[in-house]
């Protein structure tokens, strides 16, 4: 199978998603016209409904002809089905849809160009923007559930559960001056054998106060560690005082890809959709330069396990249309990876791991007090 290579706009990215160059046809996953172009998409066994704006594509696998807004017409190519997978043919669903999509040949790249426009403002435009606005906010807070799932085969060998699951509750707080961060997690964790009631349903606070990070888990108490050599001050203020272009090119640099998704209308109120899709090479190269800044180090071992796995993330904003801030927003994130049976063992245990959650942003001002961490004693190290 030949490779493959995407140019969106310009930018350079690697999909994490499944894609095939098939007699001079590009395929793609269903699920790669979402993070490219926005558009909600709906499988049901071998039939495909593509909605983008106004418009709605109905395709099914393993024949060419398809409908666009009520009107037949015949694909080149047909849709058809891998290892439990929708391929599409990338030129014929696009242009379809009213994209650009040209072939560069010499670098087996397919380029991809649309130009979305809400209020005149690209996705990119509407994401820079809505940064600026919260940045300037002097504290707000979110409330919201995550739900993670891990799957590791091989290891109830050791006495543990297969899958394990967490249903998390979140809260956080960010005040900007001083700066202060507060989270605190109420966990229901399920497939861990023997462990006491008290940490299966855990209450986890953590919060950052004048450069110290203090945490305080069931058993244990506040414990604190000073973060002043890591320049926690500088980082924050530099992140929210960036002027517009610095913003956008650290979201490229980054690997975020920006697109708009359908309007939507949620408690009566109307709302900007943008999805981000992130390119894991882009993301994990500016993790490292970021971590390489920093006056910490990372052991071997887990720079080999983040040197090799598989990382899709993706996250929904909701941006009110009337204050262009992020109300709500939406992650679905997996993992993949290979970690070591044991210690000094070439074994390793295949581990996959999904997150998803929604969380609600409100800005109007809360009674909100940060905890007392007068008690907090020193983290002890972990050797």
């Amino acid at each position: 199978m030949a490779s493959v290579n995407f140019d969106v706009n310009g930018a350079q990215i690697k999909p994490n998603a499944k894609f095939e160059l098939v007699n001079g046809v590009t395929y793609i996953e269903s699920n790669m016209v979402d993070a490219i172009i926005g558009a909600d998409v709906k499988v049901n066994g071998e039939n495909i409904i593509i909605l983008h704006n106004d418009d709605q594509l109905v395709l099914n696998a393993n024949q060419n002809n398809a409908v666009l807004n009520g009107q037949d017409f015949s694909l080149p190519s047909a849709p058809y089905i891998k290892d439990g997978a929708i391929m599409l043919p990338l030129r014929a669903v696009f242009e379809a849809l009213g994209f650009e999509i040209g072939w560069d040949a010499a670098t087996n790249t397919v380029i991809i160009n649309y130009n979305e426009i809400r209020n005149g403002m690209t996705a990119d435009d509407l994401m820079v923007k809505s940064s600026q606005i919260t940045n300037e906010m002097p504290a707000y807070d979110m409330k919201g559930n995550m739900f993670i799932k891990m799957n590791m085969p091989g290891i109830e060998e050791e006495g543990f559960s297969e899958e394990l699951v967490m249903d998390i509750k979140l809260y956080a707080y960010y005040q900007k001056e001083p700066l202060a961060v507060y989270t605190k997690q109420v966990l229901n964790v399920a497939g861990m054998p023997d462990v006491p009631p008290e940490l299966a349903n855990a209450e986890i606070e953590s919060a950052i106060i004048d450069n110290i990070y203090y945490m305080n888990m069931p058993g244990m108490g506040w414990v604190k560690m000073d973060l002043g050599d890591l320049g926690i001050d500088e980082l924050m203020d530099q992140l929210t005082n960036q002027d517009p272009v610095n913003m956008l090119k650290q979201m490229q640099d980054f690997g975020m890809i920006n697109n708009y998704g359908n309007d939507t209308v949620i408690e009566g109120k109307n709302y900007y959709v943008v999805n981000t899709s992130v390119d894991k090479d882009k993301f994990m190269n500016e993790y490292n330069n970021l971590i390489n800044g920093l006056p910490i180090s990372q052991t071997p071992e887990i720079t080999d396990l983040l040197g090799d796995f598989d990382l899709d993330v993706k996250y929904i904003s909701f941006i009110n249309m009337e204050t262009l801030m992020a109300d709500y927003m939406d992650m679905d994130m997996s993992i993949k990876m290979s970690i070591p049976a044991s210690e000094n063992s070439s074994e390793v245990i295949d581990m996959v791991m999904t997150a998803n959650g929604r969380f609600k942003i409100n800005y109007e001002p809360v009674d909100f007090v940060l905890p007392d961490v007068s008690s907090a004693v020193e983290m002890p190290l972990i050797e």
